[in-house]
């Protein structure tokens, strides 16, 4: 994956100048090379497996009514799997069932504390047995977080206070992780997949680092009573409460993923807690992190600054899962109204650019995995499903695509000769020879208006017979025309924010 320029149109398949390179002549008098960007893909160069970065959070939305199930397997179900997302990340998930319940936090399937973890009539599974059910029927795998949604919801909603009993609290996530992967309590009897979730990765809480000052390690203060946070207690607190958990579940489940813990990228907060884990000789499996940006950069530079802490403390194996991300320009204000207004309106053609960037970049970058937040339906989070029509915006196509690259399965070499003009792409191959090319212009400026020339050559095949879906201001995954010249390359117009993706069969 390399970087080069922003969005894109394709060129029309009419007489061409030839395969030399074209030259212009300036005001000067001068000739000089005109401003194509070259790109060239060697199949022959293998880099590495295509990792699953069009992973989601939150599967399909579900009805305990069976007069409504046959609808939701029509509409944006069959978009849902259509998508084929690997794996969804299953927090937040109000609003995704019928009737809706803040389900599958963990203060909602054991609702009294005061119970007995060991009876199985302690808990109540059934709106979660039916999120998990509808999101594995849609043919995606299910990562578990364990603890609570978004505090700003009425009560029912979940909770943010600080487990009184960490010993309790492990003891209850090891029911919930039995009930799934074992059978252990079932009593919803519609649903076919009893003791077949076979959920492997469980997440321990959300973003317990949110919100704390660096001020907070010289002078601490209850800097989260100003307003409730996931963890309304101190960060140390929360590292001894995350160990004897991690500890609990990966003794008792030594084969499944025992991971988290969710930060939202408080650097001087999250150096301290992985240094306390090394000290203290906590499991992490599996090491989630979160961020928004508008930037494509920023985040392949967030899991840079993430692995080097991983190192550091001794968990360099761990997986480096970034669970939660999308595009954002800013949290309050007209500036958070502007970004849900971008990500589900008309101008949602920028979301494709952004997202597509993000996935080729993170290729790339040190991280194993992204979750896409939030394909939840109905939340202005959501750039990928339209809020009142359910069906696939543009953006949902650079997710729908990267499927595509996962079939390939090897990354290939892709090299661009020119870097500076905003583009992101990554090339892979199947077993038979087929290529994928995945091709991404995005910018944040508005002034950039003006059309980009690439021209594609993949060694040793021509370009003739390749298919290309393009997503920009006017086309929504639309197969479009490639100018193919005699020398087997091809030639693509990239407006600024669009993504294409195209289709070179075994030759």
């Amino acid at each position: 994956m390399v970087m080069i320029g922003c969005g894109l149109v394709l060129a029309a398949a009419v007489a061409q100048p030839p395969a030399a390179a074209v030259t212009v002549q300036n005001d000067s008098g001068k000739v000089e090379a005109s401003s194509v960007v070259s790109l060239t893909v060697d199949p022959a160069a293998e880099i590495g497996p295509i990792k699953p970065m069009n992973a989601v959070n939150n599967g399909p939305n579900f009805a305990l009514d069976p007069n409504k199930r046959k609808e939701q397997r029509t509409g944006w179900f069959v978009h849902y799997r259509n998508g084929r997302f690997p794996m969804a990340r299953i927090h937040d998930a109000r609003n995704t069932g019928s009737p809706p319940n803040h389900a599958a936090d963990i203060n909602c399937i054991f609702t009294d504390w005061n119970a007995d973890e060991n009876d199985p009539k302690s808990y109540d599974f059934t709106i979660t047995d039916w999120i998990l059910h509808s999101t594995r029927l849609a043919g995606t795998e299910i990562m578990f977080r364990l603890g609570n949604s978004a505090d700003q919801g009425p009560k029912q909603y979940g909770s943010a206070d600080v487990p009184k009993d960490f010993g309790k609290w492990a003891r209850v996530a090891e029911h919930i992780i039995r009930h799934y992967n074992e059978g252990w309590g079932w009593t919803t009897k519609p649903i076919p997949f009893k003791n077949q979730f076979q959920v492997k990765y469980w997440e321990i809480w959300n973003e317990a680092d949110l919100g704390c000052p660096a001020s907070y390690w010289s002078n601490p203060t209850n800097y989260w009573s100003a307003k409730p946070r996931y963890w309304n207690g101190r960060p140390e607190s929360f590292f001894r409460f995350y160990a004897t958990v991690a500890k609990h579940l990966k003794a008792t489940f030594p084969d499944l993923k025992i991971g988290g813990p969710a930060v939202a990228g408080v650097p001087h907060w999250t150096d301290r807690f992985l240094g306390y884990c090394a000290t203290n000789a906590v499991p992490i499996d599996f090491f989630s992190w979160h961020i928004y940006a508008d930037r494509v950069e920023k985040v392949p530079a967030k899991a840079t600054f993430m692995k080097k802490l991983l190192d550091k403390h001794g968990y360099g194996n761990a997986e480096s899962i970034l669970n939660e991300w999308d595009w954002i320009t800013g949290w309050y204000g007209d500036e958070f109204r502007s970004s849900a207004r971008i990500r589900t309106g008309p101008d949602n053609f920028k979301m494709a650019a952004f997202y597509a960037g993000v996935m080729s970049a993170m290729q790339d970058s040190s991280a194993d995995m992204l979750m896409y937040y939030d394909a939840r339906i109905p939340t202005h989070y959501n750039g990928i499903f339209d809020y009142y029509s359910q069906r696939p915006t543009k953006g949902y196509y650079a997710l729908y695509a990267w499927a595509k690259m996962r079939d390939l399965g090897t990354q290939v070499k892709a090299a661009l000769g020119r870097k500076d003009a905003g583009f992101w792409v990554t090339a892979a191959k199947g077993a038979d020879g087929s290529v994928g090319i995945y091709l991404a212009r995005y910018t944040l400026d508005a002034n950039v208006v003006k059309n980009e020339t690439v021209r594609i050559s993949v060694t040793g095949l021509s370009m003739a017979g390749a298919k290309c879906h393009l997503t920009d201001d006017l086309n929504r995954y639309t197969e479009v025309p490639l100018a193919v010249f005699p020398d087997g390359s091809a030639e693509i117009d990239m407006d600024p924010n669009a993504f294409a993706f195209i289709e070179l069969p075994r030759q």
